[in-house]
């Protein structure tokens, strides 16, 4: 159709995403639980599909770890090379926090939730490890490197395993971007929903499906602006990609900076039992999670770092928090006239509105 950036944008990449993004989107309008289950299948199928591709490939007589070697680019030193990963790490691990997005429908105990958290997170990287690991394995690096074929992945098993394996691949691949697809949609929505339910953007958000009891407006719409991604091509989308890994780093600093703040070391004149506990283990691994979200951070801004922002991330980055600035602005005089136990109320739905609240409410 059409380039950006360098990248050929074709119609029927953009049809099928298209479809794609329409199909989970009445999923999740269907209810959560009906979208759940169909993300415990894909989630079993890819995770299935990437212990199969690993276990043929080194079954093969020509695989081996040997074909891993050298550990890092000729070009680079070895610390650029880690450091150039490590910074897109917080943006790769996206996914765990969809559980306490949609934490307020569970019906299981927070430390159920905890556990699923961590098992998440475990999961991303031995799937992660094992595609990394099984790619690597398949064939000497010069071999892959002259096929200089756009999707390197793909083009080693192909060869390494035939159709078939190519067919394995394209499942697992195919089942995580779905798991992406319906995940994200439910975990936005949900947020969207927070968010209208505390007054921070129209009350349409918040509305409920008559039958199905979902937030429809905010699934529709988080649906819709994924649709307008597809027609800016890859590259576009890079940009995007590596500027929202700044909004991760920070997301994870916030909320291991609070975890940090509400955990004591000791119960001692400020502490409160409705909001603090004692944990000295807990308080350390959080700090020790802040100052890594700083490294994280330190990595994609400060210049001359080897992960350091493309000029079009930054111009995206800075757009992004001009309207962050816009918005709170406009809304900063309705944040004030709400009470702290109402914004409670209205983000968690957990707790009464007092009388004053609701006056509050009326005059907004």
């Amino acid at each position: 159709m059409y380039e950006v950036a360098g990248w050929e944008v074709y119609g029927t990449e953009i049809i099928i995403a298209s479809v794609a993004l329409a199909i989970f989107g009445y999923l999740n309008v269907r209810g959560g639980v009906f979208s759940g289950r169909v993300q415990f299948i894909f989630c079993i199928t890819m995770i299935a599909g990437v212990l199969l591709i690993t276990f043929l490939t080194g079954m093969q007589p020509n695989t081996g770890l040997g074909n891993i070697s050298p550990n890092f680019p000729m070009d680079t030193t070895a610390v650029s090379a880690i450091v150039s990963i490590v910074a897109i790490a917080p943006w790769a691990f996206v996914g765990f926090d969809n559980v306490p997005q949609t934490a307020e429908e569970f019906n299981f105990s927070s430390k159920k939730a905890f556990g699923l958290i961590v098992f998440a997170i475990m999961s991303a990287v031995l799937v992660y490890s094992l595609m990394i690991t099984a790619t690597a394995m398949s064939a000497p690096w010069q071999r892959l490197s002259a096929a200089n074929h756009i999707w390197g992945t793909g083009f080693a098993f192909e060869e390494l395993l035939g159709n078939t394996g190519l067919i394995i691949l394209v499942i697992a691949l195919t089942m995580g971007i779905f798991t992406g697809l319906n995940g994200f949609i439910v975990s936005t929505s949900r947020l969207l929903f927070a968010m209208s339910r505390a007054k921070f953007i129209p009350k349409a958000f918040s509305k409920l499906h008559d039958k199905y009891e979902t937030p429809y407006i905010s699934i529709i719409f988080t649906v819709g602006v994924s649709m307008l991604a597809p027609w800016f091509g890859r590259q576009a989308l890079n940009w995007v990609v590596d500027m929202s890994s700044i909004g991760v780093a920070i997301a994870y600093f916030y909320t291991c900076y609070t975890a940090f703040s509400l955990f004591k070391w000791k119960k001692g004149e400020s502490f409160d039992s409705k909001f603090h506990i004692v944990s000295p283990l807990r308080k350390v691994l959080a700090g020790l999670g802040a100052m890594a979200s700083i490294v994280f951070l330190g990595l994609l801004i400060v210049p001359g770092s080897p992960a350091y922002l493309e000029v079009q991330s930054r111009i995206a980055l800075a757009i992004w928090i001009i309207m962050g600035i816009i918005f709170y602005l406009v809304k900063r005089k309705d944040y004030k006239k709400i009470s702290s136990e109402e914004m409670g109320y209205l983000i968690l739905g957990e707790e009464e509105i007092s009388t004053e609240s609701k006056k509050n409410e009326k005059n907004l």
